[in-house]
């Protein structure tokens, strides 16, 4: 497959990924979406991480530290909220990263984005 063509299908796949899942559903309003419980959010953001540490068109460092923040999100020894700034703080290490493709960086952010809203979420 073409770089190209490689991308246009990573963008189509993450189009489909935003529009159904951070949508709000049909009917329901932005209050009730807001509201999710931390698993299906962690969830998301772990399906975010995972497309990241599978592309390789990614870097090696970049995709490692892409599966420790998922599997971080799965750390039974914390609270949700400490697992989510774990997972962010390993993130934030490698976001600037120059090697880094744009559009890892912006995956990388919805991720974060999401994860804060673990760690704000009262407990």
């Amino acid at each position: 497959m073409v770089c190209g063509e490689r991308e246009k299908t990573v963008n189509n796949e993450v189009k489909e990924f935003m529009v159904e899942d951070l949508s709000p559903a049909r009917g329901s309003s932005l209050e009730e979406s807001s509201s999710q419980s931390w698993e299906e959010k962690r969830d998301k953001a772990v399906q975010i991480l995972e497309a990241v540490a599978n592309d390789v068109g990614t870097p090696r460092n970049i995709r490692r530290a892409a599966k420790a923040a998922a599997d971080e999100l799965f750390n039974e020894k914390y609270t949700p909220a400490v697992r989510a700034a774990n997972a962010i703080e390993m993130i934030e290490e490698i976001i600037n990263d120059p090697n880094m493709p744009v559009f890892t960086r912006t995956q990388l952010w919805m991720a974060i984005s999401i994860l804060e809203t673990i760690r704000s979420m009262p407990t």
